[in-house]
């Protein structure tokens, strides 16, 4: 008799607990969703294409394609020059021109002070004639003299300031002139940030580059994107989860990602915004010199259906008069509609069941 009433009860608690083990079920927990897949292949996040600043004959190309740039991270090296044969010599005309400017503001200095010491003379002189002058042993002539040569030492002064100042002036713009020539010479060397990968070399040496004409196309492989579009309802499940639901194709891995960017507008014909996703490279292993970019990506996204239908066990439904109920925590009774069936639950449409229900078996 004991035995085959624990059987009875081990039974009875099966029905009620089910596989899950779950003695109540909150079915707004479980809305009814549809799978959003969506296909994209990474592309490198940050890219340029280097370009000339000068017309000229290419004279030197340091990397090829596939190569990366040398160098410390934050640093800039050398990838290439121009021709730069005439902004040399254009260069040392200007620091020829220079050199003269400095000596001239030496000689202009040398002369205000020679017109100083002949200043300092002549008013020494004028006091003395005026001395002489007031004991009646100097004549009126002498002291016109006297007066005149002081001012007109202090003219030959002031003119020879003026010449200094004019001088540094020349000066100042000369060594602008050679800053200038400087910065032509150096826009003649072209370089990139090193760790960049170069992913197209568009010319050779020899080649003629104009101004604007493009030599390289960088990539920084550090991160790279993957770019969606995506409807309203999965952008919400997309930003409600901590990390996105993201695979790599080939062999379903996951792959972590962040949200970098998200469109303000959605397009006009699909109604979808753009949903840009960051990779750090080393999410993906990869051969030796195979770059991150190109790998094709998948986002699933489980986005709750437009009917509103919620998931219930079949051992929380039961009938009345041929209708499909449910029953709360409270003791209330809820009608349903069941809308489709498998073997362990039904999809139903909740009516007016409250969406903090939960439910127990009726």
């Amino acid at each position: 008799m004991v035995p085959r009433l624990l059987l009875l009860l081990f039974s009875l608690s099966a029905a009620v607990l089910g596989d899950d083990g779950a003695l109540t079920w909150r079915p707004f927990d479980h809305p009814v969703t549809l799978k959003q897949v969506h296909s994209a292949w990474t592309s490198p996040t940050h890219s340029f294409q280097l370009a000339s600043e000068v017309s000229g004959k290419v004279t030197e190309l340091t990397l090829e394609e596939g190569e990366v740039v040398p160098g410390s991270p934050g640093t800039n090296s050398i990838v290439a020059r121009i021709d730069d044969a005439i902004a040399r010599h254009q260069l040392e005309a200007k620091r020829a021109a220079h050199a003269v400017a400095e000596g001239l503001v030496d000689a202009a200095s040398v002369a205000k002070r020679r017109t100083d010491i002949a200043l300092e003379h002549y008013k020494r002189e004028l006091v003395r004639i005026e001395g002489l002058a007031a004991q009646k042993r100097a004549s009126e002539m002498e002291l016109d003299d006297a007066r005149f040569n002081a001012r007109d030492a202090e003219v030959a002064r002031d003119l020879a300031a003026a010449r200094e100042e004019q001088s540094r002036r020349e000066m100042e713009a000369a060594t602008h002139q050679v800053k200038i020539a400087e910065a032509r010479l150096d826009h003649h060397i072209l370089r990139a940030p090193a760790g960049w990968r170069v992913e197209q070399r568009s010319v050779e040496v020899g080649s003629l580059a104009t101004i604007g004409s493009s030599l390289y196309r960088l990539v920084d492989l550090r991160t790279v994107d993957a770019s969606f579009h995506v409807s309203e309802k999965g952008l919400a499940v997309l930003l409600s989860t901590r990390q996105p639901p993201l695979q790599r194709a080939s062999n379903s891995s996951f792959v972590a990602s962040r949200v970098r960017f998200v469109s303000s507008a959605a397009d006009p014909i699909t109604r979808k915004r753009r949903v840009v996703l960051e990779i750090p490279a080393e999410e993906f292993e990869l051969e030796e010199k195979v770059p991150a970019g190109g790998i094709e990506v998948r986002l699933e996204l489980q986005v709750p259906n437009a009917s509103g239908g919620i998931r219930i066990p079949r051992r929380f439904i039961g009938s009345r008069l041929e209708q499909m109920i449910v029953k709360t925590l409270d003791g209330s009774i809820y009608p349903v509609i069941g809308v489709n069936a498998d073997d362990d639950a039904w999809i139903v449409l909740p009516g007016k069941l409250p969406r903090d229900a939960e439910l127990i078996a009726p």
